[in-house]
């Protein structure tokens, strides 16, 4: 028993001895660190306001895709429930046709809203111009589904390949500021 208490306290006199050296290491390189010169402290101010202004962008992104998503999934829904329903072999001819007439209002609506949707906050000038590229095929899919739904075509593809164009163009956006590129199509459902 004395052993193992012997062995413990060398064992704790080391662990003592090894942290207190680190802290001695910390505090004379803080010394050091306060010796620096002006040029440093304003190039340290410089990334500081570019990290801000990163930030802000970001933050106003993720705000506007909030608000886009809220702004036109009712609308992506009832596309979405019209398209589904043209699988099921089961509909019946008069619920597609309220579908369809519901899903065509719904199209219309959402390339009015795309259209009239503006960016909100601080969105440098880069991420401005990508997210309305971005944002215009969005609009040209909703215009796809109008032009479709209105010749009684039942072949989306072209709609969907403009909203996954979207998709893809807003997913380099954020993975170029460090974010996680969105799944628009999921938050739609």
């Amino acid at each position: 028993m004395k052993k193992l208490l012997m062995l413990l306290a060398l064992a704790l006199v080391f662990v003592f001895a090894g942290c207190s050296q680190s802290e001695d290491d910390n505090t004379s390189g803080d010394a050091n660190a306060g010796e620096t010169s002006g040029e440093d402290k304003n190039t340290d101010a410089e990334g500081e306001d570019a990290a801000a202004d990163e930030n802000a962008t970001k933050a106003a992104l993720l705000n506007n895709q909030l608000s886009l998503t809220n702004t036109i999934k009712g609308n992506h829904q009832a596309i979405a429930s019209y398209v589904a329903e043209l699988a099921n072999p089961e509909a019946k001819p008069e619920d597609l046709e309220t579908l369809k007439a519901d899903a065509l209002t719904a199209a219309e609506e959402a390339v009015t809203a795309v259209d009239s949707f503006t960016l909100e906050g601080e969105v440098s000038e880069e991420a401005k111009a990508s997210f309305e590229e971005a944002l215009a095929d969005l609009k040209a899919s909703y215009e796809a589904y109008v032009t479709a739904l209105s010749a009684d075509e039942t072949d989306f593809a072209a709609a969907e390949e403009l909203f996954t164009s979207f998709e893809a163009k807003l997913g380099t956006l954020y993975e170029g500021l460090g974010l996680l590129a969105p799944s628009i199509a999921t938050e739609l459902s």
